[in-house]
């Protein structure tokens, strides 16, 4: 987002899944606007309209002409990788996925979802909570969901989100730090101060 943000390029939010992130290319072509590329969290890229789904051809392709074209600049993905991290933040993500199996299991991830949606971390180390978007509830335009995303003044922010086939709830976490050292410790902090309040429910 903030990538796009300093080159004036739009960016929206979908459900996961591509049926609803190319869903937008339709809508986005009826308001005269252009699709550019999509990507969801497990690493599926769409790069351009011609498959309206997670396409490792063209995402190959474009990989081969960004590499092409930093090569003839003298430099590798992995340099402009770290240009990115010095200009925007250093990121990280961690996913967790949490099984409760049976009845009793149920009704824990309902305990939980619960619980942070009425008694939210209101600070985790220095950082303090901005804004909640509860997917169940809010008014987003997307479909309504079961999801808390929890946004931190840091940049920093966590979701959770129990599964609809499995019986699981998935702990989303992303930290952003002024290096990679500073990223790790907060999503660490992030994830212990999360996984406390999980134990104690």
């Amino acid at each position: 987002r903030v990538i796009a943000e300093k080159y004036k390029v739009e960016s929206r939010e979908t459900l996961t899944g591509f049926k609803n992130i190319s869903g937008l290319i339709d809508p986005l072509k009826e308001e005269g606007k252009s699709w550019v590329f999509g990507f969801e969290e497990s690493i599926g890229y769409n790069y351009g309209t011609f498959v309206k789904d997670k396409d490792a051809v063209n995402s190959s392709m474009m990989l081969v002409e960004m590499a092409q074209f930093y090569m003839a600049q003298g430099k590798t993905l992995i340099d402009i990788y770290e240009e990115l991290m010095d200009e925007f933040g250093y990121y990280n993500e961690s996913l967790t996925s949490f099984v409760k199996e049976g009845v009793s299991g149920k009704k824990k991830i309902q305990e939980i979802m619960e619980e942070f949606r009425n008694h939210p971390l209101e600070t985790i180390g220095s950082k303090k909570l901005e804004k909640i978007i509860d997917y169940q509830n809010d008014d987003t335009g997307l479909p309504k969901t079961n999801a808390m995303r929890y946004f931190y003044d840091d940049g920093s922010w966590y979701a959770l989100r129990p599964s609809g086939t499995e019986p699981k709830i998935r702990l989303y976490i992303y930290s952003i730090g002024e290096d990679h050292e500073d990223s790790v410790r907060k999503l660490k902090t992030l994830e212990e101060e999360i996984l406390n309040k999980m134990n104690e429910i």
